[in-house]
């Protein structure tokens, strides 16, 4: 199958000219894939930042793994940096969206 969806022809480097109405989907395709490539590589990166911090501020994290004991305020911030990380990706994701026409 295409990129296009098209499943009847499969024909890729004739396609966008026997099939003239694929050549948008294929755009929008395109499109989406640069659109997903950046933000993979934004959160890439503030993996790696996060990544490079933990290793500073506390090397032994993945060892004690406190935020997993019910009851303690590791757990909590946990919770509330998962929920804040959620926030950005979801806020990433919109900025990346088209403008819609109103």
């Amino acid at each position: 199958m295409l990129p296009c969806g098209c499943e009847t022809h499969t024909d890729e480097l004739f396609h966008g000219t026997l099939f003239p109405e694929c050549i948008k989907a294929q755009a929008e395709f395109e499109r989406k894939s640069a659109v997903y490539d950046t933000l993979a590589a934004k959160l890439r990166s503030r993996e790696i930042d996060l990544i490079k911090f933990l290793h500073d501020a506390s090397p032994s994290i993945d060892k004690e793994q406190k935020h997993l004991d019910k009851g303690t305020t590791e757990r909590a911030y946990w919770h509330y940096g998962y929920l804040v990380a959620l926030r950005d990706a979801l806020e990433l994701f919109a900025a990346a969206e088209p403008a819609k026409e109103r």
